[in-house]
């Protein structure tokens, strides 16, 4: 089945990813990947715990009338649920008053198994498996509705969302003069690890890449960016790491780096990701939205992105920034003209979550504003 706006049009899909590299180190075929990277990122100013701006609602049954309430976001979990309260919209919707209807085709969605991430369209490919792994959690929320059962406070019905969450470990590469910097270049090797049962980062290493990444002009409501990325494998000495970056920046460069590249900055960040995706109609009670029929069943719908909760902190020479709390909606390549048939469509959803947190965009990339915060 095809992906359709609105108006009906059907999206012409465009594979911009899959494509594959090798480098030789030291008389070794390596592979990697490449991508052109569509993403916005947007981050939470005053950090957390942050207040609503706006008021809600909620209809307490005990008391027989509404009450006003402002909503306080303590921390990255709440967060993640608060989204997903607000964001996430399935045949619940039908309910008076659960959630409000947006006019949008766009919706967040909860992770359905253990077996997809969030990163990706599908199940992980194989090459990929050493790249990164993820651990689902349930997250708890509370549903506002009107007339329906509560959790004995009045705040609605407790729900509980699946989601993915991982913790990354960056180091950025760089001259002494930031050469790469300058030239809109980042290079980093990233590590992941789970987290353990009583929810403390695990010492063992699920993946570990070497990523490279250009920084292209903004495109409307997005930010381009080419990613190359060769999957570390655990054996991967520090003398072929070496030789994998420098020849990762001769690839792009055309020529060799002069200056020594060395570690500059380290970015520890704790990340859940949940999927994005596009409807194709939305029924509630007897409206239609969209071209879709009436129906009481979830409206179809495909992925075309996922959104991270990221919170991250940076650290070099002893010194360490405080947490960044930042959301970054990416838009998985095939689904480009998607966002090209509809940008009104995504401005609209974007301007709907960035204004409930106080959000601001920002296309710096993480390992700057950690610079910028170390006055380095």
């Amino acid at each position: 089945m095809g992906v359709f706006d609105q108006a009906g049009r059907e999206a012409v899909i465009t594979n911009h990813s899959g494509q594959e590299f090798a480098l030789d180190v030291f008389g070794k075929t390596v592979k990697g990947h490449f991508q052109e990277e569509f993403e916005r990122r947007v981050n939470l100013p005053s950090g957390l715990p942050v207040d609503l701006a706006e008021e809600r609602s909620y209809f307490d049954p005990a008391q027989k009338e509404w009450v006003r309430i402002r909503k306080r976001i303590d921390s990255q979990r709440d967060l993640v649920a608060d989204l997903l309260d607000e964001f996430y919209i399935d045949e619940r919707a039908s309910a008076p008053g659960l959630r409000p209807t947006y006019d949008t085709n766009l919706s967040l969605y909860p992770l359905k198994t253990d077996a997809k991430h969030f990163h990706l369209n599908g199940p992980r490919p194989e090459s990929l498996k050493l790249m990164h792994d993820t651990l689902t959690e349930e997250v708890a929320g509370k549903t506002q509705i009107l007339n329906g059962p509560t959790d004995g406070d009045g705040n609605g019905a407790l729900v509980k969302y699946t989601v993915g969450r991982q913790h990354e470990e960056s180091v950025y590469y760089d001259t002494s003069t930031k050469e790469l910097e300058r030239a809109r270049i980042a290079v980093r090797v990233k590590t992941w690890r789970p987290f353990t049962s009583s929810g403390e980062v695990s010492t063992q290493i699920t993946g570990r890449s070497v990523f490279l990444k250009v920084t292209q002009p903004s495109n409307g409501l997005f930010t381009s960016r080419l990613e190359y990325m060769v999957p570390l494998d655990p054996s991967t000495s520090k003398e072929q790491l070496d030789i994998i970056i420098a020849k990762l920046v001769e690839k792009i460069r055309g020529n060799p780096i002069e200056e020594k590249v060395y570690p500059s900055i380290m970015v520890s960040n704790i990340r859940y990701g949940m999927d994005v995706v596009w409807r194709t109609g939305l029924k509630i009670e007897n409206q239609i939205v969209g071209a879709a029929k009436f129906t009481r069943n979830i409206s179809e719908y495909q992925k075309i992105g996922f959104l991270t909760v990221d919170r991250f902190a940076s650290s070099a020479r002893g010194k360490e920034t405080p947490f960044v709390a930042q959301l970054e909606f990416e838009l998985l390549p095939e689904f480009r003209n998607i966002y090209e048939m509809n940008p009104e469509k995504f401005a609209k959803f974007f301007d709907l979550i960035e204004k409930r947190y106080g959000a601001q965009v920002d296309t710096t990339p993480k390992y700057i504003q950690g610079n910028r915060l170390l006055g380095q």
